[in-house]
Parts: structure tokens; C-alpha cells; sequence
């Protein structure tokens, strides 16, 4: 079953002759790079949005993937918190600055003489809320795979094992933006924070541990796997401390676990 959906996979790339995967470096873009490149050779690319909304980790990730597999990268110097619409943080945000991302994405491209991007939405993401999936729509150029070929996420994990890909088992990710909560006005100052957080409670978790530090520029929470949330509440002191000292002025943990889809409101 999982060889038939592959193989519908590189017969609808085929076709496409040149393309560049719009790639954040996670599951489901990695494997849609790494059979996009096996389908069409050197006219396969790699295009990245790379944004203060990219951590650190997620940048390494990226070059380290790509020099791997011999994929041609092509970086898009971009800065969301230069866009009014996106700061103002309403429902609509992903919406925003997914538009933005594509038309940012499409201008590059076309100095490449590539026409098609290639978008790593699945299956699963249908159920969940994501205005941004409107602005994919509203693209000529865009085209999701994997949604079209009926992959789900859990298939998509397998392929990549398939493939000994590393990013098989990498956690579900979603741009530093997401932990900020909706009406928060969003600024660099306060995606810095999240993100040296975020760095800071890695040292305490597991590798591939699913973390999200919420932060509304004064109280932080944090949401992990619930079977990690005792490694957190252990050390707790501690995290607070060196929370405190990045700017977090209040810490909470969330005693329920982090949940796929949660849309932050309140702190």
C-alpha cells in the first residue's frame, strides 16, 4: 500500500519537469525534497523562507539535510515582523503570513526558471485549523503532493524510515509565532525569547521531545509530551530561574500535555 502511494507519488512529480519544495526542514517537507530530487535529478530544489520565525536548530537542520541529499538550497531572506498585518496576531495570522511566504517563495523562484512549488501539506492537516491553506489555494503555482496522493502523517513517517530519512521521527513543528497567543501583539523581541526557552528546556528533555514554550511577553507556560511533563515539574526551580533570567517573568507548566492543533488564546 505504502510502495502503490510512492510510486503515485514520483509519477505525479514527473511530469512537473523543475520544481522547488517549499522546505522547513520537517517531515513532511523533507520527504517530499528527498523524492522530488530522486524524480528529477538536478532540476529539483529546495526553497526556504529564512526568517527570524526559524530557530536556530530548525536553520542547522535545513543546511544539514540538504548538503546530505545533495539538494540545491535556495534561501529567501525574509522578516514577518516587519508586517503589520501579521504582528496584529489575530485568527487570521497564518493566513497572512502564508501569502506573504508564497508570493516572497513565487518572486524567487522565477529568477530560477522554476515553475511549480511543491507544498508538504497532508491529509491530517485538513482537520486541523490552518488558515493558511486558504493562501496555498489562491496559488497558481503551488501544488501539495502529498495531500493530493492521500498521504497521511503517520504514512509519511513510515516512508521516511523507508527511506532512512533522519527526519523521520522529527517532532510535529510549527513556527515560533504559533506559541505566541492569539491578540498578543507579535515582535522579534518576543520570538527571541521563546526561542532561547525553547533552547533552554531542550537540555532537560529527551531528543525529539514535542515542546512549545506559550509566551505573552511577561507569563510563560510550557507544553510537552505528558509523559515528559515530570522531567519539567522535577527541575522546575531550576527552569524557572534561567526563564527569568531570558525575561519570562511568570512560568507555568501545562499539566495536560501539548495537544496537536491547540490554538493558543490565553496564558
Amino acid at each position: 500500500m505504502l510502495e502503490d502511494k510512492l510510486a503515485l507519488l514520483k509519477e505525479y512529480i514527473a511530469p512537473l519537469r523543475r520544481a522547488a519544495v517549499a522546505f522547513s526542514g520537517g517531515t513532511d517537507s523533507a520527504l517530499l525534497a528527498f523524492v522530488t530530487k530522486e524524480v528529477l535529478q538536478e532540476n529539483a530544489f529546495a526553497i526556504t523562507i529564512w526568517s527570524p520565525l526559524l530557530s536556530a536548530k530548525d536553520k542547522t537542520d535545513i543546511f544539514d539535510f540538504t548538503e546530505t541529499h545533495g539538494i540545491a538550497l535556495i534561501r529567501v531572506d525574509f522578516d514577518e515582523t516587519r508586517d503589520a498585518d501579521f504582528c496584529m496576531n489575530t485568527p487570521e495570522r497564518c493566513y497572512f503570513c502564508k501569502a506573504s511566504r508564497i508570493k516572497a517563495i513565487e518572486d524567487r523562484a522565477r529568477t530560477w526558471d522554476i515553475p511549480w512549488i511543491l507544498d508538504g501539506s497532508n491529509v491530517d492537516d485538513l482537520g486541523d485549523f490552518r488558515p493558511g491553506m486558504r493562501a496555498l489555494k489562491e496559488s497558481a503555482c503551488v501544488k501539495s503532493p502529498l495531500l493530493e496522493c492521500g498521504f497521511s502523517k503517520a504514512e509519511i513517517r513510515e516512508a521516511s524510515r523507508l527511506y532512512g530519512l533522519t527526519s523521520a521521527d522529527k517532532p510535529a513543528a510549527a513556527c515560533l509565532a504559533s506559541r505566541v497567543p492569539t491578540g498578543t501583539k507579535i515582535d522579534a523581541d518576543i520570538v527571541s525569547v521563546i526561542e532561547r526557552g525553547e533552547d533552554i528546556l531542550r537540555e532537560y528533555l529527551p531528543d525529539n521531545t514535542q515542546l512549545r514554550l506559550r509566551y505573552d511577553g511577561h507569563c510563560g507556560k510550557i507544553e510537552t509530551e505528558l509523559k515528559a511533563v515530570s522531567l519539567i515539574q522535577a527541575r522546575i526551580e531550576e527552569i524557572t530561574a534561567k526563564l527569568k533570567n531570558i525575561g519570562v517573568e511568570t512560568v507555568s507548566v501545562d499539566e495536560d500535555g501539548y495537544k496537536t492543533g491547540k490554538v493558543t488564546k490565553k496564558i
